[in-house]
């Protein structure tokens, strides 16, 4: 939703998300530098690796990945289900960041702590934000996890249903509408265009 404060063309993005999970690069250093070894969607980010490598939920196939200085960026699109503030958990061993809506919410790459936590106003409910999570791992034990909770919804692993790997402009988007804001006495505004 939006509010028209002045008369005149403007250009609206329709994008079309790709419910699947989150776009996930893996990359055979810590640093995500170069181009990744493997990208997946993976449906959630919810890995215990352990000792072992580095790898998707459904394996690497025939390409090979380590088990230490590894880095994962899963990134994407998250859709609020509810007009709530979202607390974020992210826990992982070794460095992490989350952005949310293009904000920096954690901050911890340089960090070798596992837990950290951090509030979201969230938007409209329905709409697409992008996400994006950064894992980096030196040695031993490998885990990440991103979860999320409000006041309705208990913490839990953040759902394939509402993370989207991409998205796709609709046929004809970005439209061109004229606006013309509403007159103090009208409730709405009207838009004009193709469509």
């Amino acid at each position: 939703a939006f509010s028209v404060t002045a008369s005149g063309y403007y250009s609206v993005n329709v994008l079309r998300g790709m419910a699947s999970g989150l776009t996930a690069q893996y990359f055979n250093n810590m640093w995500l530098l170069g181009a990744p070894a493997l990208s997946v969607v993976d449906p959630s980010v919810n890995f215990n690796w352990g000792t072992s490598s580095v790898q998707p939920a459904g394996g690497s196939g025939s390409v090979v990945l380590g088990s230490d200085y590894m880095s994962v960026r899963w990134s994407g699109y998250i859709m609020p289900e509810l007009a709530e503030t979202y607390t974020f958990y992210a826990s992982a061993d070794e460095g992490m960041r989350l952005r949310v809506d293009d904000q920096l919410l954690i901050d911890k790459w340089d960090s070798a702590s596992t837990n950290y936590s951090a509030t979201w106003r969230g938007g409209s409910v329905g709409a697409l934000y992008s996400i994006s999570f950064e894992y980096r791992e030196s040695t031993l034990s490998a885990f990440a996890y991103l979860e999320y909770a409000t006041e309705s919804i208990s913490r839990q692993v953040i759902p394939q249903e509402v993370l989207f790997s991409n998205a796709q402009h609709v046929y004809g988007s970005p439209f061109k509408l004229y606006a013309l804001p509403a007159i103090l006495c009208a409730t709405t505004s009207t838009l004009t265009g193709p469509g």
